[in-house]
């Protein structure tokens, strides 16, 4: 049986490592989200003003699997996918779900969106509507809504 030599840290790299793995998680004052990236490496989600973390689910529509974070409080709702340039902004991932508690009839919007969307209202997990939001450079401002009360919206980056 081989066996493996056990080695302490010294104080300083202990030190050191609590230091470093601190520096993950705030930078400049404001916590940053950490997230696996789709390649399987951490990736840092460094969004403006953007202080949450976000869950990561699998969600398959029309039989296309997608990884996709989730939008499950106010604040998350109402950033979406504002000031987003492309998937690599949101470490390779494909785009948001955003969970409501009730559905209710749902208004989307472009506003500081940089990329088009393809949006699919759901309820439960039902696709009941598909939209396509253009970005706000093509488009101006654009407002779209549910065909019916929803629960859930994805929003694909395009």
């Amino acid at each position: 049986m081989m066996k493996f030599p056990i080695r302490l840290l010294s104080r300083r790299n202990a030190i050191l490592i609590l230091l470093s793995t601190a520096l993950c998680f705030f930078v400049g004052g404001r916590l940053i989200g950490r997230y696996l990236g789709s390649d399987g490496q951490f990736c840092l989600v460094n969004r403006e003003n953007d202080t949450d973390s976000y869950a990561v689910i699998e969600k398959t529509i029309d039989a296309r699997s997608h990884t996709l974070l989730v939008a499950d409080t106010p604040q998350k709702w109402q950033r979406g996918l504002m000031d987003v340039r492309g998937t690599d902004d949101i470490c390779g991932y494909d785009g948001m779900i955003f969970t409501f508690p009730l559905a209710t009839p749902q208004t989307f919007w472009n506003k500081n969106t940089l990329v088009d969307l393809d949006i699919y209202w759901m309820k439960g997990e039902m696709k009941v509507g598909q939209n396509q939001l253009p970005a706000i450079t093509k488009s101006g401002l654009t407002t779209i809504s549910s065909p019916m009360a929803v629960d859930r919206v994805v929003e694909i980056i395009r």
